[in-house]
């Protein structure tokens, strides 16, 4: 009964939007949303209202944001959003470039306005990069490397005292150049399941043509107090 009782059920639907902005704490730059606020979307805190020219219903988005300022590396540098939606259909369907639910099929997907003043769904990792391939620059991995995975830049790390730790060091997000294109290094929050919900360091190949491998996670640091939390 304690364990039962200890255990504390969240709806993911609810925490999505406080995840997401601790996972994007890193906001030192911000990508173009101009062309999105000229054709009539309205930013409404973290969120892109855009009901006024429907793209919602268009792509089929539970919500636009601005994307991570990460992006800001892309080549070409386009206005471009970022498009959480349901997809029940995985089965029988590749889109979705990365699951952002856990027990909710939520993915997510990107929206750009061309240089023909257009929408454009970029709903696949391979339209991705079909569209902004090649990597031919550090910033550019980067933007892949976050645009393509469920992991966030992060830098000068303050970790709580009273939390677990398990590095002697936490290196800040970086980017070198290997044989293979370029190595990233970002983080990540196990977000589903219940506690702990640690934090990692992840190491990621991005090469020239856009291929994001993970190479290496390793465990940082994990709040005790979310050893009860359960997410689903």
């Amino acid at each position: 009964m304690g364990l039962i009782l200890g255990v504390i059920l969240v709806s993911l639907s609810l925490l999505i939007p406080q995840l997401e902005s601790t996972a994007k704490n890193d906001r030192s730059a911000t990508v173009d949303i101009s062309g999105f606020i000229q054709a009539g979307c309205v930013q409404e805190g973290e969120n892109l209202n855009c009901s006024k020219i429907k793209l919602e219903e268009k792509f089929s988005c539970e919500r636009i944001i601005p994307p991570s300022g990460a992006l800001i590396g892309l080549s070409p540098a386009l206005p471009i959003a970022e498009c959480t939606f349901i997809n029940r259909n995985t089965s029988t369907t590749s889109e979705g470039i990365s699951r952002k639910g856990c027990r909710l099929p939520l993915y997510n997907k990107y929206i750009v306005l061309t240089a023909d003043n257009e929408f454009k769904e970029i709903a696949t990792k391979e339209a991705f990069q079909k569209f902004f391939a090649p990597v031919e620059k550090p910033e550019e991995a980067l933007s892949f490397a976050v645009a393509l995975t469920k992991s966030y830049p992060r830098s000068k790390i303050t970790v709580p005292k009273e939390f677990r730790v398990f590095v002697p060091k936490i290196k800040d997000t970086s980017v070198k150049k290997i044989a293979s294109g370029y190595q990233v290094n970002l983080f990540d929050y196990q977000v589903c399941g219940c506690g702990p919900h640690p934090h990692y360091a992840v190491d990621y190949t991005v090469t020239k043509t856009g291929e994001v491998t993970e190479i290496s996670r390793e465990k940082i640091y994990e709040d005790p107090k979310q050893d009860g939390l359960c997410v689903d």
